[in-house]
């Protein structure tokens, strides 16, 4: 399996449940996080559980049914960063199309804003 350090992993939801989990997961793993979700507090305790624990995270408030809000943060996200973007969404889409656009994304095949529109 590929590691995971060093690279972006864009997580929403991330403020409960799931979302939570995955960021702090993927922040174990290595990856430098982006968290976002609709309410400003639990994005933020989370972020602080990354970084006391020497992980990296960047909180973007927004909700992932707004898709105008998604798409300016994935362009925010690309403009700041020369690695591949992981993206983890809670949603109703399969795991198999996570997975499938993951593979395209890790390949550069796609970007992320590509995924959203």
């Amino acid at each position: 399996m590929r590691s995971l350090e060093g690279m972006v992993a864009w997580v929403t939801g991330a403020g409960t449940g799931m979302g939570r989990e995955s960021a702090i997961k993927l922040a174990e793993a290595g990856c430098k996080l982006v968290l976002t979700g609709r309410r400003q507090t639990p994005l933020d305790e989370v972020a602080a559980v990354i970084t006391n624990a020497g992980g990296e995270a960047a909180v973007e408030t927004g909700d992932a049914s707004d898709r105008p809000s998604m798409f300016a943060i994935a362009k925010r996200i690309e403009a700041g960063r020369n690695t591949m973007i992981l993206g983890l969404c809670e949603s109703p889409l399969t795991f198999q199309a996570i997975t499938i656009w993951r593979d395209e994304l890790l390949s550069e095949d796609i970007l992320l804003r590509d995924v959203i529109d």
